[in-house]
């Protein structure tokens, strides 16, 4: 409510004094010429003036013919003009034209809200609803608004959501912000809007003499472009992914409108490096592996509401690197099967401490619960680095008691390497 007070208040005399010293000094602001020189040594005299009229302006005042007349000057682009084209296509007229070219579609905001279906919480969300269009004037489309519910709920409980939100309701599965969202088991109808658009694109080009070089540009930079985003956000099943492959080997290969063409080579050799005899094209099962670990990456590095809410339901107080999957989303357990490969390719780098002992990399020789050997015992009570410590240097005869010699020798080195054996150790991820 405040910050929509500050917007909507008047300008002040410093407000507008400082945008109109920020000007050049050879800059003019309106026709008559009258550059910021003359507005900065005439300051006081005209100052009131220049701020009534900015006041007038906001308050809704129709703005006089002579600010958005049109100021038509042609600006040539070389010295002898010939033909309109040699003229410079910029707007030369002295009104407001230079707006956003967004289409009024691209300001409509989707937002999913999570809700209970208890009548009390319905209202209390419409009623925040209802400030909104209050407070922002932005009105909200009940007649494409819906909401959303599992199809074994019973038919009273939707005709009770229904009547308090008067939304309409909706079907899984649907499309937000480019992503497929439904429940069930993923089935190959869920993708065919994605694989006709990438026909249609195909298509398009179909029966134009295009060289083999043409070709892979259009399938690196389009349409492998255009399915990445898909990849990122959710598991296509791998039926859909070789459907796409098909796709792609069809339209390189093809040398005719119509008709079979011979495949002089698998998808999975274009694949290949262009040093290892292919192309360099993209294959979406590692590219499908390489997105999900690097959505592992973001989850135990960035500190984001995400990664808080997906830590809160699947992790809690247990240790990242040793939870099983045990249900959950196809999102979650893809993560999970890449956690391995990205968790042994990091090094936690120490400073405060809190680094788990035996299933962290800080020692870059892995996680030490499989790097000591069997016949070692585990010292479970010890969890954290820092209670190796005694003040500022390191607890040798724990140490020694803990791990084998060779495990002792390399953590001084890096510990002496790393902060010179005084500071503790906190973790960041490198």
């Amino acid at each position: 409510m405040e910050q929509n007070l500050e917007i909507c208040r008047y300008s002040t005399l410093e407000e507008v004094e400082g945008a109109v010293f920020e000007l050049s000094d050879d800059r003019a602001s309106g026709l008559d010429g009258f550059t910021r020189s003359f507005y900065q040594e005439c300051w006081e005299i005209v100052c009131y003036d220049i701020h009534n009229m900015v006041r007038y302006f906001y308050g809704g005042t129709y703005l006089p013919k002579s600010i958005i007349h049109p100021n038509l000057v042609l600006l040539p682009k070389k010295p002898r003009v010939q033909i309109f084209s040699d003229l410079r296509p910029i707007s030369l007229s002295n009104f407001i034209n230079k707006t956003d070219p967004l289409n009024n579609l691209a300001y409509t905001d989707d937002t999913i809200i999570f809700a209970s279906s208890h009548p009390n919480s319905l209202k209390k969300v419409i009623a925040v609803l209802g400030s909104y269009e209050k407070i922002s004037c932005h009105l909200i489309n009940k007649s494409r608004s819906s909401y959303y519910m599992h199809a074994n709920v019973a038919n009273a409980l939707f005709q009770a959501v229904g009547d308090v939100t008067r939304f309409s309701k909706g079907k899984f599965s649907f499309t937000y912000l480019g992503c497929l969202i439904f429940y069930t088991r993923r089935r190959k109808d869920y993708y065919e809007d994605r694989i006709k658009k990438l026909k249609a694109k195909m298509h398009s080009w179909k029966g134009k003499l295009l060289s083999y070089g043409g070709k892979a540009t259009l399938i690196t930079s389009v349409l492998q472009s255009m399915s990445v985003h898909l990849l990122s956000v959710l598991d296509p099943p791998n039926n859909i992914l070789e459907h796409l492959h098909k796709l792609f080997v069809w339209l390189f290969w093809s040398a005719k409108e119509e008709g079979r063409s011979r495949n002089w080579s698998s998808w999975h050799n274009l694949c290949l490096l262009k040093e290892e005899g292919g192309l360099g094209f993209r294959y979406f099962v590692d590219v499908s592996k390489a997105l999900f670990a690097k959505l592992w990456w973001r989850f135990r590095t960035i500190k984001l509401l995400w990664s808080y809410c997906m830590w809160n339901k699947y992790y809690k107080k247990k240790i990242p690197t040793v939870v099983q999957y045990r249900g959950g989303s196809h999102i979650w357990r893809k993560m999970l099967n890449t956690r391995q490969d990205v968790e042994h390719e990091v090094w936690w780098e120490m400073q405060r401490g809190s680094t788990n002992v035996w299933h962290k990399n800080w020692t870059k020789l892995g996680f030490l619960y499989h790097v000591v050997p069997p016949d070692f015992p585990i010292n479970q009570d010890i969890q954290e680095v820092a209670d190796w410590r005694q003040g500022e240097w390191w607890n040798e005869q724990l140490l020694e008691q803990t791990f084998p010699k060779e495990i002792v020798d390399h953590s001084r080195h890096i510990a002496g390497k790393s902060h010179g054996g005084c500071q503790l150790p906190q973790e960041s991820f490198l």
